[in-house]
């Protein structure tokens, strides 16, 4: 498949998925997530990943294990999407673009790991 070529020289994809489960007319409307699965305020979705939003595009970043450009299948770690999710797009990892030097996040998530875990994002059993 021509549009893989390279990506197998990247170490890691962004990937945008589809919530495909959240994607009924009533979840659009939700503007707030008040049952975040961690310890959060209420939040707007656009400050929070909720899958309850307006367009439930998910983005993750995922660590490329292969890439098989005649099938056209890539292979990753993990993402924190359920299995048949459809992808919308893929993108390079590219540390000078994807990366910010000096963020800034809410006291509620101070204590949060400053770097994705090396197995990746997943979903924990019964989410």
């Amino acid at each position: 498949m021509p549009a893989l070529k390279e990506l197998d020289r990247f170490s890691h994809a962004q990937v945008l998925w589809w919530f495909s489960g959240f994607q009924d007319d009533m979840y659009r409307q939700i503007m707030q997530s008040e049952h975040a699965p961690y310890e959060a305020p209420v939040l707007g979705v656009f400050a929070c990943r909720s899958p309850v939003r307006p367009n439930p595009i998910g983005l993750t970043p995922a660590e490329i294990v292969g890439v098989d450009d005649e099938e056209g299948v890539v292979e990753i770690v993990s993402i924190d999407a359920y299995d048949g999710t459809p992808v919308l797009d893929l993108k390079p990892y590219i540390p000078a673009s994807d990366r910010v030097k000096d963020v800034r996040v809410p006291e509620w998530m101070a204590g949060w790991p400053e770097w994705m875990p090396d197995e990746g994002h997943r979903l924990e059993e019964g989410e």
